[in-house]
This record gives C-alpha cells, sequence and structure tokens, in this order.
C-alpha cells in the first residue's frame, strides 16, 4: 500500500462517509463517549481518507467523524492517502480490528462478502490477507449469505451471539425468524441452539415444526443429548429401538427411532 500519505486539517463537509466502511450500525453511546474524550483530549489519531477527485472518502475513522460533528467542529485532522480501491476496502476492515470499537462477526462477514463480490477474492485470500483461519472466514461468509434478514436484526443487536447464528444459519430461512426469537426470548445456550436446530431439521410437517417451537427446550434437551450413546448401542445389537417422550406442556408425544434416526409428534 505505497503511496503519497499527507496529514492536514480537512473541512468536514468535504468527507464522503460509507463508502468503505464494514459497520452496519453506529451505537449513539459510543459517539456521545467518543466527544467527550475527543473534548477533554483532543483527536488522538487521525482519520484515513482516500482522495478521489474533488472527494475525500473515509476508509477509517466514521466514528471520530460523528464525535466531532456532535462537538460542532469544523476541521479534522486526516491522513490523506493514495488508495485503490481494493487497497481502501481491505484496509477500512483491517484497521478496525486493530483499534476502536470492534466489528461484529455479522459485520465482518458482510464486509468478507463485498470483497469477494466485488474483487473477486476466494476465502483462501481472504483468510490469507487478514491473517486468519479459512473456517474463521467462512463462518463469517456463510452466515452473511445464509441468515435470514430477522436473524441477522437478532444478531445486530445483541440478543443471540456468534455461535446462535452459526447453527441457525443450517435452517431453511423460512424456519429461521421463529427460531431465532425462541433462542433470543428463552435465553437459549449455544448446545440448546444445537438441540432446536437438530429438531427442526428433523421434523416432516409444519405440525411437527410448531411443536417443536412451542416445546419446553428441556423436552428437547431430554430427547437428544443422550442420542449418539443410544444409537451406537442399538446399532452393535441390531435390534429395533424406539422410546417416545411426553411434553409437559402440552401432552403431545414425540416418537424416537433411534437406529434409523427418524422423529414424530403424535398428539392424544
Amino acid at each position: 500500500m505505497a503511496g503519497k500519505v499527507s496529514t492536514v486539517m480537512v473541512e468536514l463537509d468535504r468527507l464522503e462517509l460509507g463508502a468503505f466502511t464494514p459497520r452496519i450500525s453506529y451505537d449513539k453511546r459510543w459517539v456521545v463517549e467518543l466527544a467527550m474524550d475527543m473534548e477533554r483530549n483532543g483527536l488522538l489519531k487521525p482519520i484515513i481518507c482516500r482522495k478521489v477527485d474533488d472527494r475525500l472518502q473515509v476508509v477509517d475513522g466514521e466514528y471520530r467523524v460523528r464525535a466531532a460533528k456532535k462537538l460542532g467542529w469544523k476541521k479534522i485532522r486526516a491522513e490523506v492517502r493514495e488508495l485503490s480501491f481494493e487497497e481502501a476496502l481491505f484496509l477500512a476492515m483491517r484497521v478496525n480490528e486493530l483499534h476502536g470499537k470492534h466489528l461484529t462477526s455479522l459485520e465482518e462477514g458482510m464486509h468478507m462478502l463485498r470483497l469477494q463480490r466485488e474483487l473477486g477474492w476466494t476465502e483462501e485470500q481472504i483468510a490469507e490477507k487478514y491473517g486468519r483461519s479459512r473456517q474463521w472466514v467462512s463462518d463469517r461468509i456463510r452466515i452473511a449469505k445464509n441468515a435470514h434478514e430477522e436473524t441477522l436484526k437478532f444478531h445486530a443487536r445483541g440478543r443471540i451471539s456468534h455461535t446462535h447464528t452459526r447453527e441457525l444459519v443450517e435452517l431453511p430461512r423460512d424456519l429461521q425468524p421463529e427460531a431465532a426469537r425462541k433462542v433470543a426470548e428463552e435465553g437459549l445456550t449455544t448446545r440448546e441452539t444445537v438441540f432446536l436446530v437438530h429438531a427442526l431439521k428433523k421434523a416432516e410437517s409444519e405440525e411437527e415444526k410448531r411443536m417443536v417451537l412451542e416445546a419446553p427446550i428441556k423436552a428437547l434437551t431430554e430427547v437428544y443429548e443422550e442420542e449418539e450413546k443410544v444409537v451406537e448401542a442399538a446399532s452393535s445389537e441390531k435390534e429395533e429401538l424406539v422410546e417416545t417422550f411426553e411434553c409437559p406442556r402440552c401432552g403431545a408425544k414425540l416418537v424416537v427411532d433411534w437406529v434409523n434416526r427418524r422423529v414424530r409428534w403424535v398428539e392424544e
């Protein structure tokens, strides 16, 4: 990323926001806290801009720009660099990993998906550029690509974690909103979310899916946490093993065929 760099005072009105930022949303409380710090200590680190004709595109420092505007500043110190579009898009996420308010895994995934679509980068190239594992990159891109809009909202608001979201995107998109709501409202652990997703994927009818979503998570946990052990024993004995579990809330029965790994709900 060699190129001419100059540090100058620039007018806030000249700055173009949103061209490269990985951020999906901005925390107003963080802007207030940053503005208070900048009022006391000044701007400790200049923002980074890319010059395009007579425009200055902000590559790093959008929170600082917002804080400066809140303070009524007219100008801000900026590092103006000669950057290609590709260099600016890479740098925008890289510098956010090193300082300031950390990006969420969703923001990272959306930005890396943009690197794929706009620059043609592969997951291997992205992993190498950012010094991450291929799995780290793949998990975040998969969330960005496969998550339903409602799932993304739950994630962005912090109501479900990265690991919750990673499991939920295994479901068809139409099942994700209600599953995400159940995870958030009932405060499910990642392990419980795995059981929920597993049960929904096994359910064959809409009625069975509805029963899974309405069932207490404890009932699903009791059914599935022993599955591997039971399947192994049943398979070694080569005999049929079917068990029935009753939901304490609605009275419906869950019939589990451990050998063939099939489940079905039966209403009395």
